[in-house]
């Protein structure tokens, strides 16, 4: 069952001639073990909303400017020879960048699992036809309530919530496969909030729904109050299920941290190059040096020793008195 899900979201919408390119691709990173397996790739820190709980806030510099169309593909080729077999293009909101079906089809066509990232408010009849036939394999919508007041109120626009549902059964009838993401806080966790979002993805059709655990950082770096109790975990693990809901990429652990386990890798709008887009130290830029050296350095590095794989770096009181100078309150 949960290789039938993994098929319908990763491969279900290319050909078979990138099928089976993908598939002996993602093979041999599985047998080689080769980290990273996955990037994230910012096109953008520009985007419509205002979250209240935003994670890359604060990382927008007017002063430097966004990677160029020429620079995307190269670090899209950059990847592909490093083995990487997983992109995603987030933002900020990446359909900001008009040519994003573009970099979308250049991925594909290397063999590399495709997807796109986005709040849903740019995804038109037209976006989604030229997504389809680029081949993404699939789109990644955020929804934070399924009651639409809430959730317009959480992103800060009103009438988001009627176009993100739009713009997903508009995806669900181009048989784009939908990711719904979420996230948890103790207060949506007590109204049980993330019940109605997984009920509210089903009737949809999305193909499943991803729960990212309340991360300390952008708005939300001050805030300590994100450490569960046994009977929130409890509570968390019940809803898990391998075949739709499932927690910081995994399907079949309540949680664990791809960026600390270096299967993630995330280059910033700038260039610069991170765990992941949550974590803001650097460790190099790619408009300075090769992905490839970056990495070599950085696997290398005392951070990763330094974290915890169960849990979000950015949760790490030792990370954080390690890299940033001060730790969260325990």
């Amino acid at each position: 069952m949960i290789k039938k899900y993994q098929y319908a979201i990763f491969l279900k919408s290319l050909s078979l001639r990138n099928k089976i390119k993908v598939g002996i691709r993602k093979l041999k990173s599985d047998i080689l073990r080769i980290r990273p397996c996955s990037l994230e790739v910012g096109l953008t820190y520009r985007c419509q909303l205002s979250c209240v709980h935003c994670g890359i806030y604060g990382q927008k510099d007017e002063s430097r400017s966004e990677l160029s169309q020429g620079e995307v593909f190269d670090l899209i080729e950059q990847a592909y020879n490093s083995g990487i077999y997983l992109i995603i293009f987030s933002g900020g909101e990446p359909l900001i960048r008009d040519e994003m079906p573009e970099y979308v089809k250049y991925s594909v066509d290397r063999g590399m699992i495709s997807a796109v990232s986005t709040n849903g408010l740019l995804l038109s009849s037209g976006m989604i036809s030229r997504l389809k036939n680029a081949g993404v394999s699939y789109i990644n919508l955020s929804i934070d309530s399924a009651d639409p007041q809430t959730h317009d109120k959480l992103r800060g626009l009103r009438g988001c919530f009627l176009k993100i549902t739009e713009a997903m059964k508009e995806c669900v009838k181009a048989d784009i496969p939908v990711l719904v993401s979420t996230y948890t806080t103790r207060e949506n966790i007590a109204g049980k909030e993330l019940e109605k979002i997984i009920n509210f993805s089903k009737d949809i059709g999305a193909s499943g729904v991803r729960v990212l655990l309340a991360a300390r950082a952008g708005k939300w770096a001050n805030c300590s109050n994100f450490l569960l109790s046994e009977a929130e975990k409890e509570y968390l693990s019940s809803l898990l299920d391998p075949c739709y809901v499932y927690f910081e990429g995994v399907c079949n652990k309540f949680t664990e941290c791809n960026a600390a386990l270096k299967k993630l890798l995330y280059v910033s709008p700038y260039g610069d190059v991170q765990p992941c887009s949550f974590v803001p130290v650097n460790f190099g830029n790619i408009r300075n040096d090769k992905l490839s050296n970056i990495w070599s350095s950085m696997s290398k590095n005392g951070f990763y020793s330094s974290l915890d794989a169960c849990a979000c770096i950015t949760r790490s009181k030792k990370f954080y008195d390690k890299f940033i100078g001060y730790g969260p309150e325990t």
